[in-house]
């Protein structure tokens, strides 16, 4: 799972005149905007290295679950195995929705990310 922070897109109260004057007085302070947080579901199969992935406003275990299902859906072949991280994303609702899938759900050791390194460097490679 990935962080993307996305690039703010100008609205119609932005000061887009051209105009470089000092001396012209600001009537409108510019709207200030929250930029929107996404996260991105990465699962990469060992063999073929098929990537999957999908963009997510939130980060939980309703999420986790639907990116699940997503992956399950749009793969050729049978899935026997999956492996995450420790993230609570990825615990109690998650792990037993696995399971009811017919699936085995194993978890990568604390604080070892080179444990999960095609995820982690598929990561690397979308963010240059």
């Amino acid at each position: 799972m990935k962080f993307i922070e996305p690039i703010g897109i100008p609205t119609e109260d932005d000061q887009t005149t051209g105009q470089t004057s000092d001396t012209r007085p600001i009537t409108k302070a510019p709207k200030i905007r929250r930029r929107a947080k996404y996260y991105q579901f990465t699962a990469i199969d060992d063999c073929t290295r098929l990537r999957i992935l999908r963009v997510y406003p939130r980060c939980d275990q309703k999420t986790a679950i639907q990116f699940l299902d997503y992956v399950l859906e749009r793969v050729p072949f049978r899935v026997e195995t999956i492996q995450t991280d420790n993230g609570a994303e990825f615990q109690f609702g998650f792990h037993w929705h696995a399971l009811d899938k017919g699936l085995a759900h194993s978890y990568i050791k604390p604080a070892s990310p080179h444990l999960n390194g095609k995820v982690e460097r598929s990561h690397r490679i979308d963010a240059e």
